[in-house]
């Protein structure tokens, strides 16, 4: 029976159902990491997690009230919304997909809006539902978090929204990301069977993550004794075909490869192998990689579009996604600049301690609780955001 204070708690829901997929991305990889936080910091009986699963995933922390809900098809607007109407919670959170058509007080994270920015790299149907589930949110939710001042600013822009409603609240880093030992990299390459040093990108084969211009750029990169191999992990998504393509036609096909899927506790070993990880996304409202990249000690190559600059905060080489030949000309000047690369280490290792997720879950239970509890919140009273220079330059130039 439950005790009369847990029985009297005003309940979160947990949209939990990206959580609990079995290969994450990025979005999927916010959702648990946030949940696994905020299990962490809530009282007994305030959070609800509802998931789409026969049974609770190992993956994810005890604590929380877990409600299974499965249904094969159409779970958030049949199923999470049934459980809405039926027993709804005093707050719904959906950390990465869309806010049920029956819902009480809700809050949604907002990851980007690249399909309005960048729609050239979209096909007509992803703009349009990405658009569709996107005004939907922002219309139902009572406030929103986005994860980068980018995407605040382009929600602004692109939807006319009051920025009073917006909190900007970035991804942590998980503190498996470090420096691998050398044993650890001997034995990432082993399995990747990755004889020759690498440079390393990572993400869903789409053409919004820009593979294909990097691609044209590592074939501009002076190698003359073939030493350096092109490396790119990533799950298949719509441009995979086109990308295989495209590298089986390339003058060094022999040096470039394709990991697909990476589990993640392959990723900080791999990063760590690396001698230059590039992101070359035409947009990002973050940039998770980025991070993890530096937290591993492994000099960072990005565009210079989106939240790549304010995410990476001066600690990262940035390069226009339009111009292979700067793209190579910036990998040469890394690569053979020994002083460069240390000291983009080094920036990259004290940006990314910054990053926590414990920080990114306490802002964020900020944001719930105050929308739960009708209290008026502003972006700066989230507390450390400006001490931890989080979105400033400043701290990458102090360490230069």
């Amino acid at each position: 029976m439950s005790s009369p204070e847990v029985a009297a708690q005003r309940v979160i829901g947990f949209d939990g159902s990206r959580a609990a997929v079995a290969s994450l991305t990025g979005t999927e990889t916010y959702s648990l990491e946030l949940l696994r936080q905020l299990a962490e910091l809530t009282e007994p009986g305030e959070l609800r997690v509802y998931l789409n699963a026969e049974t609770i995933p190992e993956t994810l922390p005890t604590g929380p009230d877990y409600r299974l809900i499965p249904l094969p098809r159409l779970w958030t607007h049949a199923r999470l919304a049934g459980e809405m109407a039926a027993a709804p919670p005093d707050l719904l959170f959906v950390p990465a997909h869309v806010i049920p058509p029956r819902h009480p007080k809700a809050v949604v994270t907002i990851h980007d809006v690249a399909f309005r920015t960048t729609p050239q790299v979209f096909s007509r149907l992803e703009r349009t539902e990405l658009d569709a589930s996107t005004r939907w949110n922002v219309r139902a939710a009572e406030a929103i978090i986005a994860v980068s001042r980018v995407t605040r600013d382009d929600l602004i822009e692109h939807y006319g929204l009051d920025a009073g409603r917006i909190f900007v609240v970035p991804h942590g880093v998980d503190r498996r990301f470090r420096p691998s030992d050398p044993d650890a990299i001997a034995a990432v390459r082993q399995h990747f069977q990755l004889e020759r040093p690498f440079l390393l990108a990572i993400g869903t084969l789409h053409q919004r993550k820009n593979f294909d211009g990097l691609i044209d750029a590592f074939e501009q990169v002076s190698d003359p004794l073939g030493e350096f191999d092109l490396v790119i992990a990533g799950q298949d998504g719509s441009a995979a075909n086109d990308l295989r393509k495209r590298a089986a036609q390339s003058p060094r096909a022999g040096h470039i490869h394709f990991l697909g899927y990476i589990p993640g506790e392959l990723l900080p070993g791999l990063l760590s192998a690396a001698e230059l990880f590039i992101l070359p996304s035409w947009y990002e409202g973050f940039g998770m990689p980025v991070l993890e990249a530096m937290a591993c000690g492994t000099p960072v190559v990005a565009a210079s579009t989106g939240a790549l600059p304010e995410t990476s905060g001066g600690a990262a080489e940035l390069v226009p996604p339009d111009d292979p030949v700067a793209m190579a000309a910036t990998i040469e000047q890394v690569l053979g600049d020994s002083n460069r690369k240390q000291a983009l280490i080094e920036r990259g290792r004290n940006r990314a301690r910054i990053f926590t997720w414990e920080r990114t879950a306490q802002m964020t239970l900020r944001v719930l609780r105050a929308v739960r509890d009708g209290h008026t919140l502003t972006d700066d009273s989230l507390g450390w955001l400006d001490a931890s220079l989080m979105f400033k330059h400043r701290d990458a130039e102090r360490n230069r």
